[in-house]
C-alpha cells in the first residue's frame, strides 16, 4: 500500500523548483562574466601582438601606444644594409626636423660586440631616447657608400679608431656631440676599459660623458630621465659583468 506523503518546508524554506532556477541564474551569470572574460582576453592578446606574434616584447603595439614607437634595431640594421648612408641620414634629419628631435647615429660593424650591447642598451631605454632623438645605424661593413658619412663626421686621424662610435646631429646636420666629446674633442684617454667615451656601460667616467651628451643634445631631456639612465646603466653593467666574469 502506497501511503502519500508531503514535505513541509518551515520558513526560509523555498520549493524544489523555485531552489533550481536559482542555482540556474547563478550558473549563467558565472558563464557569462566567463565569456566576458575570455573575450577581453583574446581581444587584448590581438591588441598587443606585433606583426611577428611577439606578445611581452618591446616591439608591441600596447607598449607603442604608451610609450611611443620602440626601436627595433633588427629594422635599423636591415635599413643600414640596404640603403646608402647618405639616404639613412638625409631621411633622418627630414624626420628630426619635422618632429623637433635631433638625431643619433650610430656607427657599427658586423663584429663588434659592443656594438650590439650598446643596442641592447637603448632599445630597453627606448621610451626615453626616442622622445629625444631619431635613431639611426650606419654599419661599416654593409652600408653601401658609408666612407662619405663617415669621413664628414668622424675625423679619425688624430685619434682611436673604435665602436661603437655616437655623434648627435642637429636636425640641420650640424654635429653636436660625439662619443669623444663636444665638437673638436679628440680621445685619447687610456686604452681599452679605461678609455673615457660617451657609452653607458664601459666605465663611470664614460657613462657621465654618455650622459653629459645627452643632457647636452636632448631638447626635451629631464633631470627625472637622466637620473633614470643612470641607474639602469648600472644595472646593466652589472648584468654584463655576471656574464663576463673575466673582464
Amino acid at each position: 500500500m502506497t501511503t502519500n506523503q508531503s514535505i513541509e518546508c518551515g520558513v526560509g524554506c523555498l520549493p524544489v523548483k523555485a531552489t533550481r532556477q536559482a542555482l540556474m541564474k547563478f550558473v549563467g551569470i558565472a558563464v557569462g562574466i566567463l565569456l566576458a572574460i575570455a573575450v577581453l582576453y583574446l581581444a587584448t592578446y590581438y591588441l598587443l601582438r606585433d606583426p611577428g606574434g611577439d606578445v611581452l616584447g618591446m616591439s608591441r603595439r600596447g607598449n607603442e601606444a604608451l610609450f611611443g614607437p620602440a626601436m627595433k634595431f633588427d629594422d635599423l640594421l636591415a635599413r643600414a644594409r640596404r640603403d646608402s648612408a647618405v639616404s639613412i641620414v638625409e631621411s633622418s634629419l627630414a624626420q628630426a626636423r619635422s618632429e623637433n628631435k635631433r638625431v643619433m647615429l650610430l656607427f657599427s660593424t658586423k663584429s663588434c660586440l659592443p656594438c650590439r650591447q650598446l643596442e641592447k642598451f637603448l632599445s630597453a631605454n627606448s621610451s626615453t631616447i626616442t622622445k629625444q632623438y631619431v635613431v639611426s645605424t650606419v654599419d661599416l661593413d654593409t652600408t653601401p657608400d658609408n666612407d662619405a658619412i663617415h669621413e664628414k663626421y668622424r675625423n679619425t686621424a688624430d685619434g682611436p679608431n673604435y665602436y661603437p662610435w655616437i655623434v648627435i646631429l642637429a636636425a640641420d646636420g650640424q654635429p653636436l656631440f660625439s662619443s669623444d666629446g663636444p665638437p673638436g674633442s679628440v680621445n685619447q684617454l687610456g686604452e681599452g676599459q679605461s678609455k673615457v667615451i660617451a657609452l653607458p656601460f664601459t666605465n663611470d667616467a664614460s657613462l657621465e660623458l654618455f650622459l653629459q651628451m645627452l643632457q647636452e643634445t636632448g631638447p626635451n631631456i629631464t633631470a627625472e630621465d637622466i637620473e633614470a639612465l643612470r641607474r639602469a646603466a648600472h644595472s646593466y653593467r652589472q648584468e654584463l659583468s655576471k656574464m663576463n666574469p673575466a673582464d
